[in-house]
């Protein structure tokens, strides 16, 4: 009977219960070269071949590859580019399993429960403590605040124990006997949506690569036409800064919306971070996050900012450097470690 949910584990020995780390590839970033938002890229390639295509001949009369076709590859790749899935639609996989992990993680937390009840049942008051050590209380609290591998580390402990010690603890009917397949089924259900959550995040940035990647492709193509474009117009400059990116920026941006937005999370378990204080040092720009974690600072000169992020019970973090763009909101994500 015991076998059947021994085979939910990814792995397992039948003496000690064991699980599996998962070892999750870690691919080289690709930066993207593009000093805008992804939206921002998108329009200004629009503009600039839409340009391009006005003064075709002129292209084709100084490189004979701006024939008619190769313009209209270069805005189908635009239009690729464009249409691949951004991070709201792949991180919503993520999102979904979070939600399940924090109930799978509670379930964890009340089996871990129940079995001190049954330690408690089973021995001497003087005894229960190393016991409950030796099935795992010191990963609890961990586990309490949604880390994910502290509840790994609890159903570890807790199963092998159980294992270890169930004619003690079933002994004058104390625990019953399907106490431990339970546990077992719930600790992998729990195992498996772990290894989805890690496996989605890691899909999700391979997602994001090749986004950036594509991006990068029609940035590349879009900056050789944009500097033929200045060499050809040079003695115009009226028509020559219809190929100049910042000014393109300027134009797809507006002038006036420039600022920094993200959100702010707690680094273990990944929740938001409410009423956390963003300050651009050196001025009077402050925002708070909220309750989702959000924040935004806008408007903001384009240059070169440091930024505090501090909130109650969390290490203080300093970015510094942080770029902002003519007529871009960037955005700046922040990851927040609780004070030790």
């Amino acid at each position: 009977m015991l076998l059947q949910y021994l085979l939910f584990l990814p792995s397992y020995n039948i003496n000690k219960f064991i699980f599996s780390t998962t070892t999750l590839n870690v691919l080289p970033m690709t930066h993207p070269k593009y000093h805008s938002t992804m939206e921002h890229l998108y329009t200004i390639c629009d503009m600039g071949w839409t340009s391009c295509s006005q003064f075709q001949p002129s292209f084709l009369d100084f490189k004979p590859r701006y024939t008619h076709t190769f313009i209209a590859a270069c805005k189908a790749a635009i239009v690729a580019a464009r249409s691949m899935r951004g991070n709201q639609v792949r991180g919503a996989v993520a999102e979904d399993l979070h939600i399940t992990l924090v109930e799978q993680g509670a379930r964890s937390r009340t089996d871990f429960q129940g079995l001190k009840r049954y330690i408690y049942g089973a021995f001497d008051t003087e005894r229960q403590k190393p016991q409950y050590e030796a099935a795992g209380q010191q990963y609890y609290q961990k586990a309490s605040e949604n880390n994910w591998d502290a509840i790994e580390s609890l159903n570890l402990y807790a199963t092998n124990y159980i294992s270890d010690n169930e004619a003690i603890l079933a002994n004058n009917d104390n625990m019953p006997p399907t106490f431990l397949a339970t546990y077992l089924a719930n600790a992998a259900e729990f195992r498996t949506t772990h290894q989805a959550f890690m496996q989605a995040g890691e899909n999700a940035e391979e997602g994001t690569q090749a986004k950036v990647i594509a991006n990068n492709g029609i940035y590349d193509t879009l900056i050789e036409m944009l500097l033929d474009g200045q060499y050809i117009f040079r003695d115009d400059d009226a028509i020559r800064k219809q190929f100049v990116f910042s000014e393109l920026l300027e134009r797809a941006g507006g002038v006036g919306t420039a600022g920094v937005r993200g959100t702010i999370r707690d680094n273990d378990s990944q929740l938001p971070v409410a009423n956390a204080t963003v300050h651009i040092l050196n001025t009077n720009k402050t925002a708070l996050s909220d309750l989702e974690g959000r924040y935004e600072i806008k408007p903001l000169a384009n240059g070169l900012y440091d930024i505090r992020i501090s909130a109650p019970g969390y290490e203080d973090i300093i970015i510094t450097q942080h770029e902002v763009l003519v007529g871009v909101v960037s955005t700046l994500n922040v990851m927040m470690v609780r004070i030790a």
